[in-house]
């Protein structure tokens, strides 16, 4: 049954129009967003953990790919007994209605109108130019960095070189294509040199492929 409800949102979410995006920061001392990236930090979102007394047990990152589903890492939610996201202002209760811990990847229910991201079709280019946007620390605005797609198949990840930590995991990597931001992966973990030292500068994503394989399974 839910599975047959996340299908129907996205189905929905394919279909719906254009959402208009607002900026998630528009005044205190956070500032504006600047209006090149306002509307990749709109649709991303911290998501928040918590156990059955109601304590939090850690934080990550998610991305709106309809106005009600956000998309995230498996191991972000795994072991929570409740999910919120907030971002800004904003605070809403979430579901977890679809996990697959062999990709690392989670669809999260959350009610109201949200915009979303645009999901690429066509696999990135080598050295393209990508941004993620992440809760990195889980500190209550989020981190934009830029970097490079680096490999596409990277022991079956994404490689990118933008800056990455804890709290990123969930978060965006969009590249720009015909002037329209796309997200083609959600950030995974660092990269580990040899198996031992973390590499903050090399994250690792989910691959495009995995991406739609995901979202299209029963």
């Amino acid at each position: 049954m839910k599975h047959l409800l996340v299908l129907a949102v996205l189905m929905a979410g394919c279909i719906a129009p254009q959402q208009k995006f607002r900026n998630p920061y528009p005044v205190g001392d956070i500032g504006i967003a600047h209006p090149e990236v306002a509307g990749i930090v709109d649709v991303t979102v911290r998501v928040l953990t918590y156990n059955e007394g109601g304590a939090g047990t850690g934080s990550g990152s998610g991305v709106f790919i309809t106005p009600t589903i956000v998309l995230t890492c498996a191991h972000v939610t795994e072991k929570a007994h409740s999910v919120r996201v907030d971002q800004g202002v904003y605070n809403r209760d979430a579901l977890v209605v679809k996990e697959n811990r062999e990709l690392a990847l989670a669809l999260l229910y959350v009610e109201g109108n949200h915009g979303a991201a645009k999901l690429a079709i066509i696999n990135p280019l080598l050295y393209q130019p990508c941004i993620l946007v992440g809760y990195q620390m889980g500190l209550e605005s989020p981190t934009v960095t830029d970097g490079r797609i680096q490999e596409l198949d990277c022991e079956g990840s994404m490689r990118f070189s933008s800056a990455s930590y804890f709290g990123a995991s969930g978060g965006g990597i969009f590249i720009k294509r015909s002037g329209q931001w796309e997200l083609v992966g959600i950030c995974q973990r660092i990269y580990m040199h040899h198996n031992l030292a973390p590499v903050y500068h090399q994250s690792l994503g989910s691959r495009l492929i995995d991406l739609a394989t995901f979202l299209k399974a029963d």
